[in-house]
C-alpha cells in the first residue's frame, strides 16, 4: 500500500485505536482484493485487524470498518475515501447501514445478563436497548412508560450512562441499583428519584459507559432499536412505537 499522508494515517490509526482488537474477520472476505486489502492494513497497523473489509456496489471500492469507524479503499489500496456512501436510487445510506449492523453486533456480544431488562408478560415483539442516567428527567419520563411499552410487546433493556461520568453520585447510584438483590425494583426506585441502599459488587456500569461513548452517546436517554438505529432523546410513547414498528418492518 502506498505511504499515507500524516493526516490520513492519523485517521486510520484513530479508527484502530478506538476499536477493540479483532481476533477474526467479521465475515468471510468476498474476493481476493478484499483479502489483500485486509493483509495490507494489518501490515500498516500490526495487531489491529479490521472487523470488515467488504466490496461496495461501486466496482473496485471496498468498505473498511474498525469497530464503529468506517472508511473506503480502492481495490489497489491507493485511494482512501472518508465519508458517507449513499445509494440515491434505493434511498439508502450504506455507511449508516454498516454502522447499524456494527451496533447490533456489539450489543449482541454482551452477555444477556449484563442488562437490567423489563420484558412483556406475553410475547416479546420488539426489543430496545436504552442508555440511561438515573438522574436524567427525560430518562425518568421514558421509564415511567416502560409498563405500557411492555404491554405493547416491547422489551426494554437498560445500559448505564451516567452523564456526569465515572466516580460521581449518579455513577454510584447506578452501581447500587445493579448490586441490589432486586435490580428491577431498585432501578425503578432510583428512576423515581427515591433513595436506594448503597451497595457495591462486580458491575457493568463502567463498561456500559464506555460502550455508550463508542456509540457516540451525547445525552440520555439514547435508544438503540433492534436494527441498530439510534434515537437520541426522549420520544412520546406513540411516536416511539411508530418508529419501532417502522424500523422492524424495514
Amino acid at each position: 500500500m502506498p505511504v499515507l499522508s500524516n493526516r490520513l494515517l492519523s485517521f486510520v490509526l484513530a479508527c484502530c485505536l478506538l476499536a477493540p482488537a479483532a481476533h477474526a474477520a467479521a465475515g468471510k472476505p468476498d474476493d481476493h482484493a478484499a483479502q489483500a486489502l485486509r493483509e495490507r492494513l494489518m501490515k500498516l497497523i500490526p495487531g489491529k485487524a479490521p472487523d470488515v473489509v467488504a466490496a461496495t456496489p461501486i466496482p473496485g471500492l471496498y468498505q473498511v470498518r474498525y469497530g464503529l469507524k468506517v472508511f473506503y479503499l480502492t481495490a489497489n489500496g491507493r485511494y482512501l475515501i472518508q465519508g458517507q456512501l449513499v445509494d440515491l436510487k434505493d434511498h439508502q445510506n450504506l455507511t449508516d447501514a454498516s454502522l447499524d449492523k456494527a451496533r447490533v453486533d456489539l450489543l449482541d456480544a454482551r452477555p444477556a445478563n449484563s442488562f437490567i431488562e423489563y420484558r412483556p408478560k406475553g410475547q416479546t415483539r420488539y426489543t430496545i436497548s436504552v442508555f440511561s442516567d438515573v438522574d436524567c428527567p427525560y430518562c425518568r419520563a421514558l421509564h415511567a412508560e416502560v409498563p405500557e411499552l411492555n404491554r405493547k410487546g416491547v422489551a426494554v433493556r437498560y445500559l448505564f450512562f451516567p452523564r456526569s461520568g465515572p466516580d460521581t453520585p449518579s455513577y454510584y447510584t447506578a452501581v447500587s441499583a445493579w448490586c441490589a438483590k432486586d435490580r428491577q425494583t431498585a432501578f425503578t426506585r432510583a428512576m423515581e428519584g427515591k433513595t436506594i441502599p448503597k451497595a457495591t459488587c462486580a458491575n457493568p456500569v463502567k463498561s456500559d459507559f464506555d460502550l455508550g461513548m463508542r456509540f457516540g452517546v451525547e445525552g440520555t436517554p439514547t435508544i438503540v432499536l433492534q436494527n441498530g438505529q439510534v434515537l437520541p432523546g426522549y420520544l412520546p410513547i406513540d411516536k416511539l412505537m411508530q418508529v419501532i414498528k417502522e424500523a422492524s418492518a424495514n
